[in-house]
């Protein structure tokens, strides 16, 4: 690296936007007629990486070796058979590789277009895959998933499928890779949840934002998820604490006012007050007065700006 990025094991990095050398577009992984998946295996005998960052998924899974990943949270300490999510235009790097071998599983979710089935259910695909959006990526590199050597076995099995045909290219090459990355999928979300206490705070939130999801429909209370989730109040305030920096009732304002924003932008049918209702809030005002407050603009104004909707 061009400049020193070291910092403390688990501190934040927040100038390691700066030492970005490069952005990888999608063009560099995927053609335009391909899967929207690429896998990429990379070996490190020692040394640095560039930070970089790029414009899609990115699915990290260690082979072999050791090393510090350096991102924007802070380093964290790289062990065989981890696997992480990298999400697209985060800065990240590695350091103090001794040989580390890596596959990087790349995709576009756009282009995948999956029938999720039952899988939608799966506490473990949420906590990896589901989740990870809300989740701050410090906890989740703190407490990533870490393979058995059985599930690592399977894993290696599916890449092999991967990356053969991704080589040969043979017909039906696109369907085969879509496949085979929906096997990882299962595998890799099946192992959160059988991992046992290794993955347990990722699996309880991910359980608890799957159930809060799946009841957006219907104003939600802390005490109602603490109880359907089989949780104490006090556990649920903790796990909240840990993870998402809020509280479980700020939470559950934050998804209703991200849903009121919805139903303002897409739904001209519906009047303020009955978004404010729809969305769990008997306060008029008090909705207004929320919303303006998380999006700078009143409830009125942000229809006016979204959508071709009016009062």
């Amino acid at each position: 690296m061009a400049k020193n990025t070291t910092k403390k094991y688990g501190n934040p990095h927040p100038d390691l936007r700066e030492y970005v050398e490069m952005r990888l577009p999608e063009w560099m992984h995927f053609s335009k007629d391909g899967p929207g998946i690429s896998v990429v295996t990379r070996r490190y005998p020692a040394g640095d990486e560039v930070i970089h960052e790029h414009d899609f998924f990115e699915l990290v899974l260690v082979r072999s070796g050791v090393g510090l990943h350096v991102t924007e949270e802070g380093e964290y300490p790289l062990r065989p058979r981890d696997i992480f999510l990298i999400k697209p235009g985060f800065a990240h790097g590695y350091r103090e590789m001794k040989r580390l071998e890596i596959v990087n599983i790349l995709y576009i979710p756009e282009r995948l277009n999956f029938e999720m089935f039952d899988l939608s259910d799966n506490v473990g695909f949420h906590a990896l895959f589901g989740a990870a959006e809300e989740i701050p990526e410090d906890y989740r590199f703190r407490n990533n998933l870490t393979l058995t050597p059985e599930q690592m076995t399977l894993a290696e099995g599916i890449l092999h499928d991967l990356e053969q045909e991704q080589y040969w290219t043979r017909p039906g090459w696109i369907f085969s890779m879509h496949v085979n990355f929906m096997r990882l999928v299962l595998l890799l979300s099946r192992a959160v949840t059988e991992t046992g206490r290794a993955n347990e705070p990722l699996n309880r939130i991910g359980s608890v934002l799957q159930f809060i999801a799946a009841h957006e429909d219907r104003p939600l209370q802390p005490g109602e998820v603490a109880e359907q989730c089989n949780l104490s109040l006090r556990t649920l305030e903790r796990l909240f604490s840990a993870t998402l920096q809020m509280s479980p009732a700020a939470y559950l304002v934050d998804r209703k006012l991200k849903r009121a924003a919805e139903l303002l932008s897409g739904h001209s049918e519906l009047n303020i007050t009955q978004i404010a209702l729809t969305t769990g809030f008997s306060d008029g005002n008090y909705f207004s007065k929320l919303f303006s407050r998380k999006y700078g603009v009143s409830p009125r104004e942000y229809r006016r700006r979204f959508s071709s909707c009016s009062e």
